[in-house]
């Protein structure tokens, strides 16, 4: 089942298009990568789900449902982290979850406000000022209004932003979880090894067209891979590769590997003219990296 389903959107701001014919599904408890450079889109599409913008064309489906028609219904499901969260800097992170909590149509219990505090790992501090809070506990703070009303979809924009790397472990365990509890997440992040990491699937938007959609670990297995061979000896291993056909596809040399530039099916050939060359292989490991297929995408449109 896909919980978005957006058809040929179309958004202008006077004379500047910020979105042209795009189209996009995301199904039912997936990880969601939205990926771009700036000025790509992905802030408008965001805002276009949340019913923050409205489109100048196309339609937008939220839970099978026609989000300019089911707009109250449909946006009562959502949690969302749209730039950096706002809160009451002279209040208690607490008194602020229990104002948010007031505006709901869910009734929030103080029990679930303090779940969702010691959820994002604010338990000990939710009686502080927000105003004493550093960015990354606001952020965190932000992550807890997100799901207080334990909504079925979670959309986040660039929630890692500011975040020292501890922070970006524990908001990566955090969306994590979220799947966990069956719920389906929209991610857009400028740290493409996040999305590498635990996005199950992805686009990438440029000039406000979607460039690229799919799976995350086919999109980086496909076409060409940076192959590493591992070995006990690369310089006798160098010594056959250089009066062979394989030289032109060498990448780099290192003192226990040779990485190649190969396509998949290359790899079981390369290994077996290692080994009838008398070369020990230890090791083969081989990922496109998300960074360079999302250079290669974007710089080619």
């Amino acid at each position: 089942m896909s919980i978005i389903e957006i058809s040929n959107l179309r958004k202008k701001y006077d004379t500047v298009t910020a979105l042209e014919d795009l189209s996009l599904s995301v199904k039912q408890g997936e990880i969601y990568g939205l990926l771009g450079p700036n000025g790509s889109g992905k802030s408008t599409t965001m805002r276009c789900l949340l019913s923050l913008v409205k489109p100048t064309s196309g339609s937008i489906k939220l839970f099978d449902k026609e989000l300019h028609k089911n707009r109250r219904a449909v946006l009562s499901k959502i949690g969302y982290l749209i730039e950096k969260p706002d809160f009451y800097g002279y209040l208690s992170a607490k008194r602020n979850l229990q104002l948010l909590a007031a505006y709901c149509d869910k009734t929030i219990s103080e029990l679930r406000i303090d779940e969702v505090l010691e959820q994002v790992g604010l338990k000990g501090r939710e009686k502080d000022l927000v105003k004493t809070y550093s960015h990354g506990m606001k952020q965190r703070l932000g992550l807890a209004q997100v799901i207080m009303h334990q909504p079925d979809l979670v959309i986040l924009d660039e929630p890692n932003t500011g975040l020292d790397p501890s922070g970006i472990i524990d908001l990566r365990v955090f969306i994590q979880q979220l799947k966990a509890e069956g719920k389906t997440i929209v991610l857009s992040s400028h740290i493409l090894n996040e999305i590498e990491l635990i996005a199950d699937r992805m686009v990438i938007i440029n000039k406000g067209k979607v460039v690229l959609e799919g799976s995350v670990e086919a999109l980086l297995h496909q076409n060409d891979l940076n192959v590493r061979f591992e070995m006990i000896d690369s310089h006798a291993a160098m010594q056959v590769i250089s009066e062979s056909h394989w030289k032109s596809k060498l990448s780099n040399q290192e003192d226990q590997s040779l990485s190649f530039i190969i396509t998949q099916a290359e790899i079981a050939s390369l290994n077996q003219f290692f080994n009838q060359q008398g070369v020990l292989i230890s090791g083969i490991t081989h990922r496109r990296r998300l960074e360079e297929l999302y250079m290669e995408i974007t710089q080619k449109n």
